[in-house]
């Protein structure tokens, strides 16, 4: 894949370096570097973009109504934006991952804010980026 075909996609999604990233479970910093050519996109990322299908205009849908592909979708975007803010968290406050405390709950909670994380599971309910709750019984099995 090259940074132009990369380009095209991020344009066809509408989507920002950072909510790219997110989608493809890289850092934004790579996707900057994907995107002007100074690295080459790896074959596993080149994958991950071709899977990432077209932008959704509505992606609110209730749990029983979504199809396993539109779960699927939205906990790899959720898991790209929670795998950026761990990294960013280990690199920017590492006292929080050594010694958790209050302060870093605070810390934690605030990023989740500004980078629109929501539980993905939790107490049985799905929190959508809407604010809308689903609720699901959870199976054990």
């Amino acid at each position: 894949m090259t940074a132009e075909e990369l380009v095209q996609t991020q344009r066809r999604l509408g989507v920002s370096q950072r909510e790219l990233a997110a989608r493809l479970g890289v850092s934004p910093r790579q996707v900057a570097y994907f995107l002007s050519g100074q690295k080459p996109i790896p074959a596993a990322v080149a994958e991950r973009v071709r899977n990432l299908g077209t932008r959704r205009e509505n992606t609110n849908v209730s749990l029983a109504d979504a199809t396993d592909a539109q779960l699927i979708a939205e906990l790899a975007g959720r898991l790209g934006r929670i795998t950026h803010l761990t990294d960013l968290v280990r690199t920017a406050f590492p006292q929080v991952v050594a010694q958790p405390g209050p302060d870093s709950q605070a810390l934690i909670e605030r990023l989740a804010r500004e980078f629109d994380l929501r539980p993905v599971i939790g107490h049985g309910s799905v929190t959508r980026p809407s604010g809308d709750a689903d609720t699901t019984t959870a199976r054990s099995g």
